[in-house]
């Protein structure tokens, strides 16, 4: 699936620079790339963050999208790319040694043990698999909108989303 005419025509006059070409290509958008932004971090304050940092990448790097699939499609997958790079530095930052009481309320060793190892799992899968496996889980998606989100077909959501099952699974049992 691809963009119609007016979405090309707007995408091209926003690689001139043209101001009110991006804030049209914004608004068809935005919604949609703040909501899977809010759902990967589940933080609104860290979302907005991220949000403005993936049209300022987006319009900064225009120049780069083919017009061979849909404009937000394309912004979604970096989306997507800067919320899991997020997420992933995050852990690095807040990952600590795990003793029970250090701080009031943690949470007993074994759950935190078990968010570690799944953490751990999850990173261990590809790009293409994490995300299938979160949009799937987490946002309940079917595989026609995992698909459409992002510009595959639904077949190679469902090979991917398996795939990651397996190897979580794997993962998991190994401990």
């Amino acid at each position: 699936m691809s963009d119609t005419p007016e979405v090309h025509e707007l995408v091209r006059r926003a690689r001139e620079g043209d101001r009110a070409a991006q804030s049209a290509l914004y608004e068809r958008c935005a919604e949609e790339v703040f909501t899977v932004l809010r759902r990967l971090t589940g933080d609104e304050d860290v979302a907005a963050d991220l949000a403005q940092d993936t049209w300022l990448r987006a319009f900064a790097r225009i120049g780069q999208f083919r017009m061979a699939g849909p404009f937000c499609a394309w912004v979604y997958k970096m989306a997507r790319r800067i919320a899991l790079d997020h997420l992933k530095s995050k852990y690095v930052r807040d990952r600590e040694p795990l003793e029970p009481g250090i701080a009031d309320g943690a949470p007993p060793l074994d759950l935190a043990l078990d968010r570690v190892v799944l953490e751990r799992c999850l990173d261990t899968l590809p790009v293409g698999y994490r995300t299938v496996l979160l949009l799937r889980i987490v946002d309940g998606l079917d595989h026609r909108e995992i698909a459409d989100q992002l510009g595959v077909t639904p077949v190679t959501s469902r090979t991917q989303f398996h795939k990651a099952r397996a190897r979580m699974a794997r993962c998991l049992e190994a401990g």
